[in-house]
């Protein structure tokens, strides 16, 4: 299974993927996320001589974090998951990244989103 990891809800942006056994990460100093997100996720696809197409799972922190951070990765994996009609599973903050597959395996499609800044909802889907 190939899954893609997206993270914006803190000063840097994090991506996870895994393409079967195989894991990799960057995590890039930004305080532009809506700047260098899409290029930050190439890189990592390129390492893995991977295509968007391919990946089978989008995964996205929800936060708590950065409210335009936490917009950013959130819709950016919302749309990978419309755009290649792929599941788009949501982790919160205090879930462990690095047990994602089995995350997945375990969760449906996610029904809502909730980006939340200082206590307070901002965003529902």
């Amino acid at each position: 299974m190939k899954i893609l990891y997206i993270d914006t809800t803190e000063p840097l942006i994090h991506i996870a993927l895994w393409k079967d056994e195989v894991f990799i990460e960057k995590k890039k100093e930004s305080r532009f996320h809506s700047v260098y997100l899409i290029d930050t996720i190439k890189e990592s696809l390129n390492e893995l001589k991977l295509k968007l197409h391919n990946i089978d799972v989008f995964v996205v922190n929800i936060g708590p974090g950065s409210f335009t951070g936490t917009r950013v990765g959130i819709l950016t994996a919302m749309g990978f998951s419309k755009i290649f009609n792929k599941k788009l599973v949501y982790l919160k903050k205090n879930e462990d990244y690095k047990t994602i597959p089995s995350i997945v395996d375990s969760k449906q499609n996610n029904d809502e989103v909730v980006a939340v800044y200082n206590g307070l909802s901002y965003f529902e889907r």
